[in-house]
């Protein structure tokens, strides 16, 4: 073919490159395409591109796009114009993922209210709710509560205890407990009642009021044994219990320490929760503490609708042939009670680096707990102690609970979670019971209302059976941390002088104080 020979192109001061009226004399037939200073070199001209088929470039003029091929196929000139993009998927707009249909029914959902609804939905945040996307509330936050005794002004603050110190405290106790008497009779357990279901619920017997034991002053077996320089410390055991379970505390309650020469009584008033079973003390939504309320799921109509349900349930399950523990007990009831007398000793600690060289020499403390038996299960001569208790559901429709007519049956462990959740400080308090009486079996009754609106009449929907030490660890109690509180009150109250005290739980903050109850 011919060769292509050099181009005389003539210079031109007003334009770059030669002007548009420009034809090549040795060759006027070849095209040009005009371009601007502003275009870049490798849009003219790309002598490394090979060609992609010259007839899909053939689009004239107009395109800025023709390829040369007489004698010069590596040549080819591109076009100048803007590239056309390809359209590819979007990763960054995902709406464009979504099928039409599906934005329809979205948007029609949040145009009839879903979003607002969808945003009221509880968040689940150990430690608390959320009230909105920009702020936190820890759990029950906004709820202001009574004190559960009135402090008067001449009594004085003479320590305090927090109770996430408490919380964090341990001790391995190997001592089980050195019984000392026992007293009383109870029945046994009547094993039909493991055999209910929520599907033939039984109804619950009623109780108009619940026996309670007197207190360790006025118990002539405790005065005795501290007469007798059996012990240092005398308490029953729900005092202690209470006490090892305070950190899961939200309701206050107070109790009295008696300091008498070389012994110490730790006593309960009858209005003090350390006497009372509490609903839903540690739910989201727990109870409001109003004493003038007369609706009957305030916090005080809640308590006494759980201590008759105690009652009831122990008085419906236990019966048949008596089971003597030891001589009558001198209570003054005819109730069909039984009370184990157990001593315990711990060492003394110093909840303070002080820089006392003879904490470690302190004497150790020896603790004597009346412990309640509630029942026996097997048959004479081969018999066990039982530990039972009744856990209360108040509402099947309340959004942070399970409905346990309809899972308990199916979903037993979701029902006893739930009731964990809410009842956390009962249920620890149940297995520390459980603990020091030595039961070796426990029974938890789950009753509910047979009308959400009222609180007179109850159903039994099931029992469930443990081991006390399958029941501990079902509810996470720590032993080791319950009687690390324990030493810690005992050497706290050990350093008292003579008089009367009050160990307070505060009502909105998580710490107890010992009040000095000086006298005017």
């Amino acid at each position: 073919g011919a060769s292509l020979g050099p181009l005389a192109v003539p210079s031109s001061a007003e334009t770059w490159g030669p002007s548009a009226s420009f034809v090549p004399d040795n060759n006027p037939s070849r095209p040009f395409a005009p371009y601007l200073k502003t275009d870049k070199l490798g849009r003219i001209c790309d002598t490394q591109l090979l060609s992609r088929g010259r007839d899909a470039h053939r689009r004239g003029r107009d395109g800025g796009v023709f390829s040369y091929g007489d004698g010069d196929d590596g040549f080819i000139t591109v076009d100048s114009s803007a590239k056309v993009r390809v359209q590819g998927p979007n990763f960054g707009a995902r709406r464009n993922f979504q099928p039409r249909q599906q934005r329809r029914d979205r948007d029609r959902y949040e145009s009839i209210g879903g979003q607002q609804n969808r945003g009221q939905q509880p968040q689940r945040r150990r430690g608390g709710n959320w009230n909105d996307r920009r702020s936190w509330a820890p759990r029950n936050a906004n709820k202001q509560r009574n004190s559960s005794v009135e402090v008067l002004p001449t009594w004085k603050n003479i320590k305090e205890l927090g109770l996430p110190q408490l919380a964090n405290l341990s001790l391995d106790l190997q001592d089980s407990g050195e019984e000392l008497r026992a007293v009383g009779t109870v029945g046994y357990y009547d094993l039909a009642l493991d055999a209910i279901k929520p599907r033939t619920a039984k109804q619950l017997r009623k109780c108009s009021t619940a026996a309670v034991a007197s207190q360790a002053d006025e118990d002539p077996t405790l005065i005795g044994l501290a007469e007798a320089g059996q012990g240092d410390v005398f308490a029953t055991d729900a005092v202690i219990s209470q006490l090892m379970a305070c950190p899961k505390a939200v309701y206050s309650f107070d109790i009295t320490v008696l300091r008498r020469a070389n012994t110490i009584f730790l006593t309960s008033r009858g209005e003090s929760s350390c006497c009372r079973q509490t609903i839903n003390e540690t739910a989201h939504d727990a109870p409001e503490d109003d004493p003038q309320s007369t609706s009957i799921n305030s916090q005080q109509a809640l308590d006494k609708e759980a201590t008759l349900t105690q009652a009831g349930i122990v008085e419906q399950a236990i019966k048949g042939e008596d089971s003597k523990l030891g001589p009558a007990h001198s209570f003054g009831d005819d109730v069909k009670r039984g009370y184990v007398y157990k001593r315990w000793t711990l060492p003394s600690v110093s909840l303070e680096d002080d820089g006392d060289e003879d904490a470690a020499n302190k004497k150790p403390i020896r603790l004597v707990v009346r412990c309640e038996v509630d029942g026996m299960v097997g048959r004479p001569g081969n018999r066990s102690r039982l530990a039972l208790r009744a856990i209360n559901e108040i509402d099947p429709r309340a959004k942070d609970g399970v409905d346990w007519r309809a899972k308990l049956d199916s979903q037993g462990g979701a029902v006893l979670a739930s009731a964990l959740k809410n009842n956390s400080n009962r249920m620890l308090r149940f297995a520390f019971h459980a603990m020091m009486s030595d039961a070796k079996h426990v029974r938890v009754a789950f009753v509910t209302r047979t009308n959400p609106k009222s609180n007179e009449n109850h159903q039994l929907l099931g029992v469930r059976q443990f081991k006390s030490t399958e029941y501990i660890q079902q509810v996470q109690a720590n032993p080791k941390n319950a009687w690390g509180i324990i030493q810690a009150v005992c050497s706290v109250v050990s350093g008292l002088g003579i008089g009367s005290y009050c160990l307070l739980k505060e009502p909105n903050q998580a710490t107890m104080s010992v009040y000095n109850m000086l006298e005017e």
